[in-house]
Order: C-alpha cells, then structure tokens, then sequence
C-alpha cells in the first residue's frame, strides 16, 4: 500500500509530489515512487548539496533524510524520517509551509 505525500525543502518550497511506501522497510526506510521526481530531487541532493527535506503527509509534517542510489537500470529514491534538531532543541518542522502549488498524483 502507499500514500500520496508532497515533499519539501527546509525552506519550504515545494519539491515534488511522490507516493511513499506505508509500511517503512527495515530500520523506518520510506521507499519514495514518482515518474517525474528525479529532476527536483536529484537538484535537491546533489545540486543543493541538502538530503534534508520534510514529508508533508495528510496533517503530519515529518522531518526526514532523503536518499537515494543507482540500481543499475534506475534511480531508487527513499526517506529516512528522523529527528531534525535545532540549535534550541526544537523539531525543525515550525513555521515549515509548503510552497508551490501540489498537483495530482505523478
């Protein structure tokens, strides 16, 4: 099974909308499905040097790692959700507002 969830970046902007696995695999790993991901994600890790990102999923904000690998044949894309930690000790999810405007499944 999966759900539907718009992924962001620190700032806020909208990066991508993607399907993420609901049952994390082995250690809380998403596993992240989108045709026409790769460009902003790719940007986003590569380019922007950030695997942060929050994962906007229904009413929950989740602070999550964003990785990824070369199969061979594909690129997989994932999430690790843990805790982003600010200098005060806060969740670094306050004041995250999407930005951009979240279209329909890709």
């Amino acid at each position: 099974m999966e759900s539907y969830c718009s992924l962001l970046s620190m700032s806020g902007e909208l990066l991508s909308n993607v399907w993420v696995s609901d049952v994390p695999e082995v250690g809380g790993r998403l596993a992240l499905r989108s045709r026409n991901a790769n460009g902003a994600l790719l940007g986003q890790y590569f380019g922007r040097g950030d695997r942060r990102v929050v994962a906007l999923l229904g009413d929950f904000k989740l602070p999550c790692l964003l990785g990824t690998r070369w199969t061979g044949v594909s690129r997989e894309w994932w999430l690790d959700c843990v805790p982003l930690e600010s200098t005060s000790g806060a969740t670094r999810t306050q004041g995250i507002e999407a930005r951009g405007s979240a279209q329909g499944p890709p």
